[in-house]
């Protein structure tokens, strides 16, 4: 029964953030248990969502958002990360272990999408991030905080403005194995 309801509580909140928490055992804590660490975090949009969804009915929309979600999602769990959060027409996922996993999941969903005829955008960064569970004793969400997230969302609204599909940032250059003459990065 224990078992059921570890899996049913983590699709909720993700176990990753209950093992960084030291919290795998579901035990009565209240929300509000947090730890820092070094993760790298990307944020995966669809460009000009608002214009694109004026063209499609609500269910059409519903449906595009949810094969969107899917690819990231596989894509993400592939490559040694989660979904932190999905809002609206995008994606919060963190990578624990190192800015190259989340570098080849993007580029496999980059692979991926164009099967949906839509432009997105990726923007990875890596930092200290502030990772606990916010919210009521009844009502529990994992969330990320800190600095990385503001610097994230500055490369995002860069990123939507210029149109890069992929675009790192200097510390996640400096940790992948890449050549940086085929990457544009801030």
């Amino acid at each position: 029964k224990r078992n059921k309801l570890k899996n049913v509580f983590s699709k909720f909140v993700p176990l990753d953030v209950l093992r960084i928490l030291d919290n795998e055992a579901l035990e009565n804590k209240p929300p509000g248990e947090s730890k820092v660490s070094l993760q790298t975090i990307a944020f995966i949009d669809i460009r000009d969502f608002t214009k694109l969804s004026e063209d499609l009915s609500p269910e059409e929309n519903f449906k595009l958002i949810n094969k969107f979600y899917l690819i990231i999602g596989e894509e993400v769990v592939k490559y040694n990360g989660y979904i932190e959060s999905y809002g609206g027409d995008g994606v919060k996922a963190i990578f624990p272990k190192t800015p190259q996993d989340a570098i080849d999941a993007s580029i496999k969903i980059s692979e991926k999408v164009v099967s949906l005829n839509i432009k997105m955008g990726i923007s990875i960064h890596f930092g200290k991030v502030l990772v606990g569970t916010i919210g009521l004793d009844d009502r529990i969400q994992a969330t990320s905080m800190l600095g990385i997230n503001n610097e994230l969302l500055a490369m995002d609204h860069f990123n939507s403005k210029v149109g890069i599909e992929i675009l790192i940032s200097l510390p996640v250059l400096s940790l992948a194995k890449l050549d940086p003459s085929h990457f544009f990065y801030l």
